[in-house]
C-alpha cells in the first residue's frame, strides 16, 4: 500500500492550500508517477510569464512540474494506489532518478484514434478524421505533390535499458508505471485578428505512456488545454490549464489500465 508523499516543506503550487487529499480509492491497482527531466520541459512562454510572476525559467519549470505533479495525485488517488516521486521522495528514498531518464529515449508518434477520443470526449469521428490527411509526396503525373501530416502526436518513450523495470519493480514495487515524458506550453492563436484581445491562447500539452510491471506499453498519449494568454500569472494559468490536463489524463487511465481483480 502507498501513501500520501507530498512535500511537507515545499510551498503548494497547484491550489495553494495545504489540504488533505483523498485517501478512498477504487481499489484499481496501484501506480507510480515519474516526473519528466528537465530537458523536456518546453515552453517559448516563459518570457511573459516570468515578466508577470518574476520567476526565471528554471523557477517556473520547477513550478509547473510540481503543479503537475501535485494535480495529478489528486485526480489519480481517486482510484489508485499511487506514488510520487517528488523531488524530496527521490532524495529520501534513494531514487536514482538520473539512470530512469538514461535508461530511456523518445520518440514523436501520432496518437491513436482511440486515445484522442478518450481524450476529448466532443470530438466527433468524422473531425478526427478530417485532422489526417493520406498520400504519399512525390511527383503524380509531372507535378510535385506534397503531403503533410496533421494528425496529433505526442513524444513517446521506448525503454532502452532492460534492467530498468526490474529496478523500478525492485524500488518502487508497483501495477502501473506513469512516465511523464514532456511538458510544452506555447503559444496558441485562436484568432489572428483579436491578438491583443482574446486571440491568443498559452496551449499547455502533457506527453505519457505507461507500462505495467513487465514492461509492456499499456497507454501512450498526449493531453492539452488553453488558458488565455491575456493573463499571464504563472499561478492563474495553472489554475485555469493543469486541471483540465490532469482530468483528461485520468480519464484515459481509468479507461484504459485495470488489474485483473
Amino acid at each position: 500500500m502507498f501513501h500520501s508523499l507530498l512535500l511537507i516543506a515545499q510551498e503548494k503550487t497547484y491550489g495553494g492550500k495545504e489540504e488533505q487529499l483523498v485517501k478512498l480509492h477504487n481499489s484499481l491497482g496501484s501506480m507510480v508517477i515519474v516526473p519528466f527531466e528537465d530537458r523536456m520541459y518546453l515552453s517559448d512562454a516563459d518570457g511573459p510569464i516570468g515578466r508577470e510572476t518574476g520567476l526565471d525559467p528554471g523557477e517556473l519549470q520547477v513550478k509547473f512540474r510540481n503543479a503537475l505533479l501535485e494535480s495529478l495525485e489528486q485526480e489519480l488517488r481517486k482510484d489508485w494506489d499511487l506514488e510520487v516521486l517528488y523531488d524530496q521522495v527521490v532524495r529520501e528514498r534513494g531514487f536514482d532518478l538520473a539512470y530512469i531518464h538514461s535508461s530511456r529515449k523518445y520518440n514523436y508518434v501520432a496518437v491513436s484514434d482511440e486515445v484522442l477520443m478518450v481524450n476529448d470526449t466532443n470530438l466527433r469521428k468524422k473531425d478526427l478524421k478530417a485532422t489526417k490527411v493520406k498520400g504519399k509526396s512525390g511527383i503524380d503525373k509531372g507535378e510535385i505533390v506534397t503531403v503533410s501530416d496533421r494528425s496529433e502526436k505526442f513524444m513517446n518513450l521506448q525503454v532502452v535499458n532492460d534492467t530498468l523495470i526490474n529496478y523500478l519493480v525492485r524500488t518502487a514495487p508497483s501495477n502501473f508505471y506513469l512516465f511523464i515524458n514532456e511538458f510544452d506550453i506555447r503559444h496558441f492563436v485562436t484568432d489572428p485578428d483579436r491578438i491583443a484581445n482574446g486571440g491568443l491562447s498559452y496551449q499547455l500539452k502533457v506527453h505519457f505512456t505507461c507500462l505495467d510491471a513487465k514492461g509492456n506499453t499499456t497507454l501512450a498519449g498526449s493531453a492539452t488545454s488553453k488558458v488565455d494568454a491575456t493573463n499571464s500569472n504563472i499561478y492563474s494559468v495553472i489554475k485555469a490549464g493543469i486541471p483540465e490536463l490532469t482530468e483528461k489524463i485520468s480519464r484515459m487511465i481509468r479507461k484504459f489500465n485495470t488489474v485483473d481483480q
